[in-house]
């Protein structure tokens, strides 16, 4: 049975100030003792000031609080001129890698919720090396990618990464993309997961979704939602926590 790591990139900005505690009190509190979730963030507001509600980080380090939640020495939201995504993950991944056992890693944005029995069944079930796969994308007609909220990897991938994280940085692409240009395309190191007939996520909380429709079908385990839908967020999370099914772990 595979070790997971969710490696969740969330934020203490409004609108998402809400979405980031729903996902603490919601499908993160549904233990799995393979999978171990971490939620990561920016050290410094988008005026470049400490975030008051961490210890300070300095500029370039990491720190571990609480036992779940990573402060990067970085801002924590888009600016006018600045993109911290990309140095916040390998901030994140490296330290990761230094500290926690695992076999895939598991990266997010706090707009889901993850159905943890299902994503632990489908990364048990796939090949544990030079995996890359989620949500694909490709950028130009050339260059393969996986969308940022749905992105999983195994544990040489993020090695690898690491190991040529200067190339990820001085990429001018955005933090997805970049990943998928120095993985597929200047390395060609990763491939994807290429058993048939899966679908890893689902925009939910739209006009007529369905949970009953989704859950425990297929390999679905990532329901993406949109701010304006919290509420049927909730609705989804309070339908999960009910099933009893016979097939359901929860």
């Amino acid at each position: 049975m595979s070790k997971i790591l969710i490696l969740n990139q969330t934020t203490t900005a409004s609108p998402y100030t809400i979405v980031d505690y729903l996902t603490k009190h919601t499908w993160t509190l549904n233990s799995h003792p393979d999978v171990k979730v971490i939620h990561y963030y920016g050290g410094y507001d988008i005026n470049h000031n400490p975030i008051d509600k961490f210890p300070v980080v300095p500029r370039g380090e990491i720190q571990l609080i609480d036992n779940n939640i990573l402060v990067c020495g970085t801002n924590d939201v888009l600016g006018d001129y600045f993109d911290p995504r990309g140095e916040k993950m390998i901030m994140a991944i490296e330290y990761c890698l230094k500290h926690f056992e695992f076999d895939f890693l598991f990266r997010m944005s706090n707009t889901s919720y993850i159905h943890i029995p299902t994503l632990h069944r489908v990364l048990s079930e796939s090949p544990t090396e030079k995996i890359h796969d989620g949500s694909r994308n490709l950028y130009n007609s050339e260059i393969p990618f996986i969308a940022g909220y749905n992105s999983y990897m195994s544990r040489d991938v993020a090695e690898v990464l690491i190991q040529n994280k200067d190339m990820y940085l001085e990429s001018r692409y955005p933090e997805d993309l970049a990943l998928g240009y120095v993985i597929f395309y200047k390395l060609k190191y990763a491939s994807f997961d290429e058993r048939p007939g899966r679908i890893t996520a689902a925009w939910a909380f739209e006009e007529g979704f369905k949970a009953e429709n989704y859950i425990n079908v297929s390999d679905v385990f990532n329901y993406k939602f949109r701010p304006h839908t919290l509420e049927k967020y909730i609705q989804f999370h309070e339908y999960v926590s009910s099933l009893k099914y016979k097939n359901i772990i929860l």
